[in-house]
């Protein structure tokens, strides 16, 4: 009974000699799974730009416009309404940035389907509000500022792809709100897309 007892226990011994030797390779393949996922939800996070605002909430007031085309058409276009918030476009986008005299809205809608929020103030507007508004260009790269004799003294709009906001004083605080919700957000047709190498020449920051 001795000698089996003791064989028994040898390999009762020798068992949970290879149970140790596993486990830890098991630790490290579980550990290093845990840190792919982790690379890869991180990586997908920054490549992909619209699903990094997808919990943003839009500022009151916000409207939708949808079934909007993305066709590239050259020349002047007719727009249902002004700022156009989308539709056709010229086939080169409008660099992002500050502008102090009116751009075309054809190239203009082209950087919105990149991302860019538009904001537009009537060409009357004193240099205080338009310094107010020039400074929401310093929230995201993806910004344009610019004056346009369409837009009605009193009125200040903010426009997205597919999205717009209008308010009645540069200092309102939806219209910071509408630059962090839609700037590069959940929004854009073509995400990932540049502000830069277009046409127009910004202000210097």
């Amino acid at each position: 009974m001795g000698k089996a007892s003791n064989r028994k226990k040898e390999r009762q011994t020798v068992s949970d000699v290879k149970r140790s030797m596993r486990s830890p390779m098991w630790f490290w393949i579980l550990l290093g799974v845990v840190i792919a996922v982790g690379l890869g939800l991180t990586a997908f996070a920054v490549l992909n730009p619209k699903s990094s605002k997808q919990s943003v909430k839009a500022p009151s007031g916000t409207q939708t416009i949808s079934g909007l085309s993305q066709d590239h058409k050259e020349g002047d276009l007719p727009y249902p309404q002004f700022p156009p918030a989308g539709g056709a476009h010229n086939p080169v986008w409008q660099n992002c940035g500050v502008y102090a005299e009116p751009i075309r809205a054809e190239n203009a809608v082209h950087s919105l389907e990149h991302g860019a929020v538009w904001i537009t103030y009537p060409t009357s507007l004193d240099k205080k509000d338009t310094d107010t508004l020039d400074k929401l260009a310093a929230l995201d790269d993806f910004v344009i500022v610019s004056p346009d004799p369409r837009i009605k003294e009193g009125e200040i709009f903010a426009t997205a792809w597919g999205k717009q906001l209008k308010v009645s004083n540069a200092d309102d605080s939806r219209l910071a709100d509408f630059v962090k919700s839609f700037a590069k957000g959940p929004q854009t047709p073509e995400p990932n897309a540049v502000c830069t190498g277009g046409v127009g020449t910004p202000q210097a920051a």
